[in-house]
């Protein structure tokens, strides 16, 4: 993924120790309900882009429409925190309530038309922040109009209203049992930002506040994600790979019911969704060659995690999370080519290390040093120690990576790191593996090679430039100064992710090599298989 799962993942992860749903016990939804916290969460307006939009009642995949609406400039929903005078009388369509609110003569008073119910609209009046102030208004419109039968609307945690910013005519939802669903006649509807197929229901959740959740089809779903999450000029067998891995994610975060007004969330704390925007043939493709196709372990539903880049290895589960799994075993990533998460480098300064540590209520003086305590299989850090004049604080596993969060502004891109912690002229932090040794060794000191002349010499920091020859092709390395400062540490590692199960780099790469896509999960997944589930 372009960024990592790592605070609900921890959760879907410990779910997966009780999960018990045996191949023909597998469902897939027709629809998901996303929630869309990229952009969409817990705001007061959300606004339209659509010129023309539908309204209407979805229950599972069937939508009945109960009213259109057209304006040039898009719309604006609203949460709708006000009180409001009801007249007391219902009418079955929104072309009848319509007119009978252009019918109805009041004068110095808002009024508008409100769905109240399944095909139920009724007239509001008036909009007042409290129900003294309703109540008060209520006793001079029944001196005025006492032919109206007026009643008490009392302000609710479900309302919205939709507003046209042409005409700015107003309309009412009082989402009573189920929110109204908003889509358009081509079944894709504009939230400014990003478009998205199915339909958009504005959310109150718990703060009050509206988050905009989009009920679209599984597959439809699953298109978006892709696309997302792997470019789609990658071979297709990669793609078609991601679209199993993230058909597996879905439908056991699904199952799990981890959130209370949606199934799944669109951010990279579950799987990265943009709408259909990015879609390709090729992405759709991915996605309807592998219909119904999942990944079993022994029977049972693969929680297919995956991530960016590797750097070399993924990772055993017990050593990201809690527990190890049978098929989330470290692997010897031999498919993964140079990408733009192979080599990284950020600067820490050691202020802001004390200043991190003491958002954690923990001080531990100056910041003198940071030590870490690697896998001797993959060399990622397991435990890092942070040194300081007054004591000490250790971070374990994925915590190491979202502590640096405050400082980076984004969680550590890995766990694969080695810590600069001086200046030091000519040299550099290239490293290699031997086919034995499990440690890492630094190229630039004291290393000796052979050459292809069969003359032995000395690799250390007065040496310019090395090339590697592969057995593909050659690399070239230059030692180089790394400017560290008394005052900063510099991280530089590889990889991208929390490095269990498929990275998404390595599947291309093994796309490339002729890898059918079950042969890239079973590579990934240890002791796996793709299984074809009727829905």
């Amino acid at each position: 993924m372009k960024q990592l799962k790592y605070i609900v993942t921890s959760i879907i992860f410990m779910a997966l120790f009780i999960h018990t749903a045996f191949a023909l016990d597998i469902q897939i939804p027709d629809m998901i309900a996303v929630g869309l916290e990229s952009y969409y969460k817990e705001l007061n307006k959300i606004d339209i882009g659509s010129n023309e939009i539908v309204a209407g009642n979805l229950d599972g995949s069937k939508f009945t429409e109960i009213f259109g609406m057209s304006s040039n400039g898009g719309f604006s929903m609203y949460a709708d925190y006000k009180f409001y005078i009801g007249i007391d009388k219902e009418y079955f369509t929104y072309t009848d309530a319509k007119e009978a609110l252009s019918a109805l003569k009041t004068e110095g008073v808002n009024k508008c038309v409100a769905y109240v119910s399944d095909s139920m609209w009724e007239i509001y009046l008036g909009e007042y922040t409290s129900q003294s102030e309703m109540n008060s208004a209520m006793n001079s419109l029944a001196e005025k109009y006492p032919e109206l039968k007026l009643k008490q609307v009392v302000a609710t945690l479900t309302r919205n209203y939709l507003v046209s910013k042409d005409s700015n005519e107003k309309v009412i939802f009082e989402n009573v049992g189920k929110y109204v669903s908003f889509t358009t006649k081509d079944n894709i509807i504009s939230l400014i930002t990003r478009k998205y197929k199915g339909y958009i229901q504005f959310i109150r959740v718990d703060s009050g506040k509206m988050t905009a959740v989009n009920k679209v089809s599984f597959d439809e779903y699953l298109c978006g994600v892709v696309s997302t999450e792997m470019s789609p000029s990658w071979p297709i067998e990669a793609l078609k790979a991601q679209a199993i891995a993230a058909r597996n994610y879905a439908v056991l975060t699904v199952s799990y019911k981890k959130y209370k007004y949606y199934n799944i969330s669109d951010t990279t704390n579950d799987q990265a969704y943009k709408g259909y925007i990015l879609e390709t043939g090729n992405t759709t493709r991915a996605v309807n060659e592998t219909t119904g196709e999942v990944l079993l372990y022994d029977g049972k539903l693969v929680s297919a995690f995956y991530f960016s880049s590797s750097g070399g290895y993924t990772e055993d589960s017990e050593n990201v999370w809690v527990n190890a799994v049978a098929y989330l075993k470290a692997v010897k990533d031999i498919y993964e080519k140079t990408n733009s998460n192979s080599n990284w480098e950020v600067s820490i300064k050691k202020d802001d290390i004390s200043i991190t540590l003491l958002g954690l209520n923990k001080y531990i003086g100056d910041i003198v040093d940071l030590q870490t305590q690697k896998s001797e299989k993959t060399g990622r850090v397991l435990e890092l120690t942070i040194i300081g004049t007054s004591g000490t604080y250790k971070l374990q596993k994925e915590n190491i990576r979202t502590f640096f969060k405050p400082i980076l502004g984004s969680i550590l891109k890995s766990r694969d790191f080695d810590v600069v912690k001086s200046n030091t002229t000519g040299s550099s932090s290239v490293y290699i593996k031997g086919s034995e040794s499990t440690n890492n060794k630094n190229i630039f000191t004291d290393t000796y090679v052979r050459g292809s002349d069969g003359s032995v010499k000395k690799i250390d920091s007065s040496t310019s430039t090395l090339v590697l020859k592969g057995s593909e092709n050659t690399k070239k390395l230059t030692a180089q100064s790394t400017n560290v400062l008394d005052d900063k540490f510099v991280l530089r590692g590889s990889g991208w992710g929390h490095a269990v199960g498929m990275s998404q780099y390595g599947a291309k790469g093994m796309a490339e090599e002729g890898f059918k896509y079950d042969e890239i999960l079973r590579f990934y997944y240890t002791g796996t298989n793709v299984f074809k589930n009727d829905r």
